[in-house]
């Protein structure tokens, strides 16, 4: 639901117009399964997360507050609003084994 913040309406800025860059992601895994005897099993794992290495950027800062001063509203904005700060992390890999039985 929508509240009326100043006198002069809702503003004119659409809803969702400060998105975030787009992502490219790329996962992938190999496994290897050996069987030792009949009921027990083994497994290798080799996982890689972001194998591509493509700097993904987080959303940009959306904080907006607004401070009523007598029966003016003043827009307080930090000096961060709309700037991307950040990134997702880089290339990962995770090595796996399991016993099966």
């Amino acid at each position: 639901m929508r509240t009326r913040i100043v006198a002069t309406g809702f503003g004119n800025v659409s809803r969702d117009s400060n998105r975030a860059p787009g992502e490219v992601d790329f996962d992938a895994s190999v496994a290897k399964d050996f069987k030792i005897h009949e009921a027990l099993n083994f497994q290798f794992r080799v996982d890689a997360f972001n194998v591509i290495n493509h700097t993904n950027f987080q959303a940009p800062s959306g904080g907006l507050t607004v401070t009523a001063v007598g029966t003016n509203a003043t827009f307080a904005t930090s000096s961060g609003f709309g700037k991307i700060t950040g990134t997702q992390p880089n290339r990962q890999m995770q090595l796996s084994a399991r016993f099966f039985f």
